[in-house]
């Protein structure tokens, strides 16, 4: 089964005029896999803002004290109890101990940076959190002069400041790569002089998993380390004239590749063969493993964690046909019992160095980036090893095999590799621009970064869970590394 993954990018003042509400302060809004909250201290006024709908003024922090929290963040919630006249007004933050912050709502119902936005008010005990039906913005629209916003569960959304606000986003997701342990931190603030009010109460809740060390790249021996490996061409010396070509690049050999004929259609996967060696330095014990699995003249290396076992397994990658079925084949040596698989999946001119976990189930998932030879739509291909091996293709890019290049992995540590391409900056000639589709949020990303000739070589180089942007450059006879931490 084939699927389409729809991807789409998203790009209201309103003054209410009549009718008001009782208060209800005794409903309670629980997630119920959220457990018990942290209440928080440091409630209190909220400082009012400046004139009219003016800049916003001095913040109440409300605090709370996570430092017997540990493990790997899984949902993140927070309520509060608060008092104040028009919505519009408040801005709520929620910030993390490593200094991460995700908006749970600002400038509601209003379009411009100094909108008055909703005239609502504010007075039960609302709760924000992933789960949540509520939409915080609609609540807000439903009401007419002292209206009194419901209590309820609501989801966080995008500020107001600007057309375009009030969609919702994904809590936890913004908090994925940080630790939940230390304080974390409530803040609120008042953009409009006049109306006023209070926090009167705060709790904030965590979900917590088992710590898990974040897939590492060409981990051979399950120890969450990448080991160093280098492949060689063993193929019995050559006499006579030959006309056989190896590239040293993966650009060089796509084009090599594409120029190449190919046997049509061989009714089934060819053998394997055993001229590439696989030289591999055990970061574990220090022990040495070579192998020999693949063909130097037609294979290329795709080694990742297919059986989900936690270590890379060594893995090649042959086209045959220039169209499927049984146009390339995968064929994975399963470090979990040494067995063979093969795997139909791609073409000729595919590039087959972008397997990952696409669907999140712990296993990577076969999968091919495809460009077409003259300027037009990229798209990525993969099976999904969760979901009986269904196959989807998300559009991403723009261009040929030579001027859009994929950069895949997980950069917003949800678990989840993330589509992401390597192009030309269309601002600056020769400089390298990432574009990136993050998974948790299908939020888009235009990240400018080292030149378009560079080699893509994502990883998580600091340990927090998320790849990181990262390109190499020859200079002077020695690789270069520019690594752009996704944390900052």
């Amino acid at each position: 089964m084939i699927s389409l993954a729809a991807v789409g990018l998203w790009f209201g003042a309103d003054l209410n005029t009549a009718s008001a509400q009782v208060k209800d302060k005794d409903t309670k809004v629980r997630r119920a896999n959220l457990g018990v909250g942290i209440p928080g201290t440091g409630t209190g006024a909220i400082p009012d803002g400046g004139p009219g709908c003016g800049p916003f003024g001095t913040p109440i922090e409300v605090s709370f004290d996570a430092s017997g929290v540990s493990g790997t963040l899984t949902d993140v919630g927070v309520d509060m109890d608060i008092d104040h006249t028009w919505v519009g007004d408040i801005r709520v933050t929620l910030i993390a101990p490593d200094a991460t912050e995700h908006l749970i709502f600002s400038d509601v119902q209003s379009t411009t940076a100094t909108g008055c936005g909703d005239s609502s008010d504010l007075g039960n005990l609302y709760a924000f959190n992933d789960g949540a039906a509520g939409d915080w913005w609609a609540e807000a629209l439903n009401g007419t002069g002292l209206y009194v916003m419901q209590a309820g569960d609501y989801r966080t959304s995008t500020a107001g400041d600007a057309p375009g606000g009030g969609i919702a986003t994904d809590m936890t997701a913004a908090f994925s790569g940080s630790s939940p342990t230390g304080t974390w931190t409530l803040r609120v603030e008042d953009g409009g002089g006049g109306d006023t009010g209070a926090v009167n109460s705060a709790n904030l809740f965590l979900a917590t998993g088992p710590s898990a060390a974040a897939a590492v790249h060409n981990d051979f021996d399950g120890d969450g380390t990448t080991d160093y490996s280098v492949i060689r061409d063993e193929s019995p010396t050559l006499t006579g004239n030959s006309t056989r070509q190896f590239a040293k690049s993966y650009r060089e050999r796509i084009a090599q590749e594409r120029d190449t004929q190919r046997t049509e259609n061989l009714g089934g996967p060819p053998p394997v063969g055993s001229n590439i060696g696989w030289y591999i330095h055990n970061s574990g014990d220090s022990s040495a493993t070579i192998s020999s699995f693949g063909e130097p003249s037609s294979d290329f290396v795709a080694p990742a964690d297919y059986d989900g076992d936690g270590k890379a397994d060594i893995t090649v990658w042959r086209s045959v046909a220039s169209s499927g079925p049984e146009g390339a084949f995968f064929f994975i040596m399963n470090s979990s019992d040494s067995t063979v698989d093969t795997v139909d999946f791609g073409q000729t001119g595919d590039d087959p160095t972008v397997s990952g976990d696409y669907d999140g189930d712990g296993k990577a998932d076969p999968a091919v980036f495809r460009c077409p030879s003259v300027a037009g739509q990229c798209t990525y291909f993969y099976k999904g090893s969760a979901g009986g091996g269904e196959i989807t293709f998300v559009p991403w890019g723009n261009g040929t095999t030579f001027t859009v290049f994929p950069s895949p992995g997980d950069y917003d540590g949800d678990g989840k590799y993330d589509f992401s391409i390597q192009r030309t900056n269309p601002d600056v000639a020769g400089a390298g621009q990432f574009v990136l589709l993050r998974s948790s949020d299908m939020g888009v990303e235009y990240i400018n970064w080292g030149l378009n000739t560079d080699l893509i070589i994502p990883g998580d180089y600091d340990g927090d869970g998320m790849d990181d942007i990262a390109i190499g450059r020859n200079q002077g006879g020695q690789r270069t590394w520019y690594i752009l931490e996704r944390d900052g």
